[in-house]
């Protein structure tokens, strides 16, 4: 893992500084960098490579994705007020799929602040979601469960399930996931986060449990229960 992933930040640098690159590949190389430097903890390169596409990329998709992943930083270091600032102004971003991300990542904080701003639970889930990014999914998962135990029935109850699913299908325990994911859209069907469970059961049976009948189910259901969503067009 180590070795394909220092591979692959050694060809991102030298797309990121090279000078013959177009600015816009560039850009794309530095983003993708920052992503890559995250996975291995280097967070404060990856905080400068973003904030320099950003800069650049100011009213352009490039610098809002730049901006939101910024954000996200903010969010696994613990700083929401930053953070939430950084999301509201990407809520009316240009790509659909940037807006739609800042709302919920938005949401999830604003939803979720204890009495007298205590941040623990939230902090703990932010730590969470750092380690999925990171790819260390015991050590994610190991948050998620503590938090279930020390914050029984908070409200980030449906962020934690969502977390464990992820890891579920990251770690190709697709059946497992196909199994928690519908716990999110079944309950409490106008949460935000109900469309996109609906979406990941309908790629689990379609791509990799080849259960087609139940796939084509699911993008039924999207379509019809959630048409405004963002996988509409998609499921259809």
């Amino acid at each position: 893992r180590d070795n394909k992933i220092n591979s692959g930040i050694a060809v991102l640098e030298l797309h990121a500084y090279s000078p013959y690159l177009n600015k816009n590949i560039r850009a794309q190389s530095k983003i993708a960098l920052a992503d890559a430097l995250i996975t291995t903890g280097d967070v404060y390169t990856s905080e400068l490579l973003l904030a320099q596409v950003e800069k650049e990329f100011q009213d352009d998709p490039l610098g809002q994705e730049a901006k939101f992943k910024r954000a996200e930083l903010s969010f696994y270091r613990g700083d929401y007020e930053w953070a939430n600032m950084q999301l509201d102004v990407l809520k009316g971003a240009t790509t659909q799929l940037i807006s739609n991300d800042a709302m919920e990542l938005s949401l999830c904080i604003t939803d979720n602040l204890g009495i007298d701003s205590n941040y623990a639970a939230l902090e703990m889930y932010s730590k969470a979601r750092l380690f999925f990014r990171q790819q260390w999914y015991d050590s994610s998962l190991f948050y998620a469960r503590q938090l279930n135990i020390d914050f029984p029935g908070h409200s980030l109850g449906d962020e934690v399930l969502m977390l464990r699913a992820q890891i579920e299908e990251k770690t190709e325990n697709y059946s497992e996931a196909a199994t928690l994911y519908p716990t999110l859209a079944e309950p409490s069907p106008n949460d935000i986060l109900a469309d996109n469970a609906l979406f990941r059961i309908g790629e689990i049976y379609h791509y990799k449990l080849k259960q087609l009948e139940k796939a084509s189910e699911t993008y039924k259901r999207i379509m019809v229960e959630y048409p405004g969503s963002l996988y509409t067009t998609e499921s259809r």
